[in-house]
């Protein structure tokens, strides 16, 4: 989740977020007035998961101050679901270089908020990380004399193909050119954190949680067919796969997912291909719960297209879903 550190001389915000900053040389812009907001912040011992930082960018702040873009992109965690518990460190471990001695100076996530701002105390996870106590001011000299090296390493993994192939090889090893993204129309082959950034940096007008939640979901689901599709008739053909949620050792990642689809109504995936017969998968409890408790999720599914269209269409989607569908995505399958 990108946030922005309150500039001096606003109101406090209960649990206003600190931040590790992408680029930290050079000067900060200009400060921007940007009506942001805040989430008080998971308790001692639970994990931050996805819904929480969707939350995190869209309630009402809880004063009239505003935080402050300073221009630049902030990060909070986790790769691929902006979770910052460290427990899901592991999950990020080839795109950020980090080690025990730096994760908690590097990583300042949304929600630890900072101790002199927090109106009640047990809201402030982590109090006795070294750098909760840290002004501000303090923390930044540190980032600009202490991380040099820990930024051009991320930088690089950031802005390299190699290490994104990487983390998806879980992926890429089953099925190269079968197993693909649900949804890739919406996240024009963004990854969810730069899909969830271009939603906190609109100044205009706040961002849209049922949207954004949707949106990361959406972008997180993936098809593979399990088998070659099938002559069945003149002009039909059958398709056989699962819908599936994989991460390299992702089973936290997966785990806060299972959290945010139980908040949701009625979860589905359906099939809206041209010519075929409307089908739908529901996320049923059971489902859920396994995705929740073993951070497992794959939804067998079988349906019939013509034959001369060696594709379907599926789309995440939601009974309180504002567009119908969401997002449409296009699953070739070459004959």
């Amino acid at each position: 989740m990108t946030n922005y550190m309150r500039s001096e001389g606003q109101c406090k915000l209960r649990g206003s977020p600190p931040t590790a900053e992408i680029n930290l040389r050079g000067q900060f812009p200009e400060l921007k007035p940007i009506a942001y907001v805040y989430e008080a912040g998971h308790r001692d011992g639970q994990n931050f998961t996805i819904r929480d930082a969707a939350k995190a960018t869209s309630q009402v702040p809880a004063s009239e101050g505003h935080l402050c873009s300073r221009g630049a992109l902030y990060l909070d965690g986790g790769i691929c679901c902006n979770n910052p518990a460290e427990i899901a460190m592991a999950e990020a471990q080839i795109m950020w270089p980090l080690d025990q001695n730096t994760v908690s100076h590097l990583l300042l996530s949304i929600g630890n908020g900072w101790a002199q701002d927090a109106d009640d105390l047990a809201d402030v996870s982590n109090k006795q990380s070294s750098w909760i106590e840290t002004k501000k001011e303090q923390l930044i000299e540190y980032f600009r004399e202490k991380s040099t090296k820990l930024q051009r390493q991320l930088d690089r993994n950031r802005l390299s193909e190699k290490p994104w192939n990487e983390a998806l090889s879980l992926i890429g090893e089953r099925h190269a050119t079968r197993c693909m993204r649900l949804n890739p129309q919406i996240s024009e082959n963004k990854n969810p954190e730069d899909i969830a950034a271009s939603y906190v940096s609109q100044e205009q007008s706040g961002p849209d949680i049922s949207k954004l939640c949707h949106t990361l979901l959406a972008t997180t689901f993936y098809f593979d067919a399990t088998e070659r599709h099938r002559q069945i008739g003149n002009d039909r053909c059958l398709i056989k796969g699962e819908i599936l949620c994989r991460f390299p050792q992702g089973a936290d990642i997966t785990k806060s997912l299972g959290g945010v689809l139980e908040s949701l109504r009625n979860p589905r995936v359906e099939l809206i291909t041209p010519g075929s017969e409307h089908k739908r998968w529901n996320f049923n409890a059971d489902i859920i719960f396994c995705m929740k408790r073993d951070g497992l999720f794959n939804v067998p599914i079988t349906c019939e297209v013509q034959r001369s269209q060696w594709e379907i269409e599926l789309v995440f989607v939601t009974d309180d879903s504002k567009e119908e569908p969401i997002g449409v995505g296009i699953l070739p399958f070459a004959s």
